[in-house]
């Protein structure tokens, strides 16, 4: 027969009725350290025949007894309830026995009112504390948009949130890029058939801060519930963009575990061909096609993407296309060298903490994530009036070398992040604001963008453009 199954008996109970048993055989329980000698993971008989070796008595002799008698080897383990009960009944007396039980499962019954008390008290503590919390959180989020109305009021809400990401970055080249990169997180999700996601490409040399730029989103952003994933060329070369078919199952890469969020990508240019035409897909349609197994499978990779490279020159030119923003960077000057100093400085050796305004920007975007800025008929003509003015007036940008996508989408994206930024509808301002942004050279010809808020503030009805 194997080893019994049974459940020991409580310590608690092993104890009490050991210190009876030993006093039937004529021994003080006081001269036994009955705490240390009994094994709460072993039954009580198991137990009182280790004791009996050790002080020399045969406290079980009558337990043998009667399982001999009355008990044979293959019922022991169903029947073992009834043989020790009867074998201590016999041993302490009936009374007592059940004494004992009554003793401890009233102590046991007082121990569960206490946890049974503490743990209500706990609960209501901690209900109190997250009331708090959310109180406070609630009163926090409200000063903040109080503020950040106060900032839309006067005009400076776009760029006060802009200067919230990398503020280690020093530079003018870096004003734009901080631009784009809030427009692409604000640009969620897409809306029915129309993409609205926003991609950015940053290029040059290395060490001029292009990852550094996506570090920042992931080491200090994401934690603050923004979804991002970041690769770069190493693991890349293990995993790739889209999804490793090699072993029996498909493993995931970036651009599926990005699925509505950001896939931040370092040197993308070291990207294999097959990544590139998936990555393709993935930034315009919102999925990707794999065969695996001989078989064609979609994967999900609604990303926005923002991705770093040291050359694009070797780049497909569609993929170039899919990118809303392409900045160039360039290592710094000695003299923007010097300018940095302060804040490197303090941030290597003070308290400065460059992911401090994460936790504001994060805020900030989870406040506007399910707003969806609406066009009024009104606007719609305006906007039509000022794309056909750019045009007319802006031939220099040699339109016509772009796409559709690069271009009029690109700008309507833009267009639609701009509002939700601001969490309004789109006015007719913002489609300028989004040339600006997409055409840099327009801030320096005044004459145009004179003409432009001319006609978005409806003071150029008839003005006329030169059409086909």
């Amino acid at each position: 027969m194997g080893e019994l199954s049974i459940e020991p008996m409580p310590k608690a109970l092993q104890i009490e009725l050991a210190k009876k048993l030993l006093q039937k055989h004529g021994i003080d329980p006081q001269t036994v350290d009955l705490e240390a000698e009994i094994d709460e993971t072993l039954r009580f008989d198991e137990n009182m025949k280790n004791l009996s070796k050790k002080l020399g008595v045969p406290l079980t002799k009558k337990l043998e007894e009667i399982q001999r008698e009355k008990y044979s080897d293959e019922f022991i383990e169903q029947k073992y309830d009834e043989l020790v009960r009867e074998w201590l009944i016999m041993e302490i007396g009936e009374d007592e026995y059940y004494e004992i039980l009554e003793e401890i499962e009233e102590r046991e019954d007082v121990k569960r009112e206490k946890a049974k008390k503490f743990r209500e008290e706990i609960d209501q503590m901690l209900k109190e504390s997250m009331e708090r919390e959310y109180l406070e959180r609630q009163q926090r989020l409200t000063q903040l948009v109080e503020y950040w109305e106060q900032l839309k009021q006067q005009g400076v809400l776009f760029e006060y949130l802009s200067n919230l990401i990398a503020p280690h970055l020093e530079g003018e080249q870096y004003i734009p890029v901080r631009k784009a990169v809030l427009l692409v997180l604000a640009s969620h999700t897409d809306i029915g058939h129309h993409r609205c996601r926003l991609h950015l490409l940053l290029h040059g040399k290395p060490g001029c801060g292009k990852t550094e730029v996506i570090r920042w989103i992931y080491d200090y952003l994401a934690p603050h519930g923004i979804k991002a994933e970041f690769v770069d060329a190493v693991r890349m070369s293990k995993v790739g963009l889209t999804v490793d078919a090699r072993g029996k199952e498909p493993k995931p890469g970036v651009l599926v575990k990005a699925n509505k969020g950001l896939a931040l990508i370092d040197e993308l240019d070291k990207a294999k061909l097959e990544d590139l035409n998936g990555l393709l897909s993935a930034m315009e349609s919102g999925k990707f096609k794999i065969t695996v197994g001989g078989v064609d499978e979609w994967f999900d990779a609604e990303v926005r993407v923002i991705a770093t490279a040291n050359e694009i020159n070797k780049f497909p030119e569609q993929l170039v296309d899919r990118f809303d923003f392409v900045y160039e960077l360039k290592p710094p000057t000695l003299d923007e060298r010097k300018q940095s100093v302060d804040k490197l400085v303090d941030q290597f050796f003070g308290d400065m903490d460059i992911g401090r305004p994460a936790y504001e920007l994060a805020q900030y975007l989870s406040y506007i994530a399910g707003f969806r800025p609406k066009c009024s008929a009104e606007t719609r003509e305006k906007i039509k009036q000022i794309l056909k003015a750019y045009m007319d007036l802006r031939k220099s940008a040699n339109i016509t070398s772009k796409s559709y996508r690069n271009f009029e989408l690109s700008i309507f994206r833009i267009t639609y992040a701009y509002a939700k930024i601001h969490r309004r509808d789109i006015q007719a301002e913002d489609v300028i604001e989004a040339l600006r942004i997409k055409d840099p050279e327009l801030n320096t010809n005044e004459t145009v963008l004179a003409t432009l808020y001319a006609i978005a503030k409806g003071l150029l009805k008839d003005f006329k453009v030169n059409t086909p």
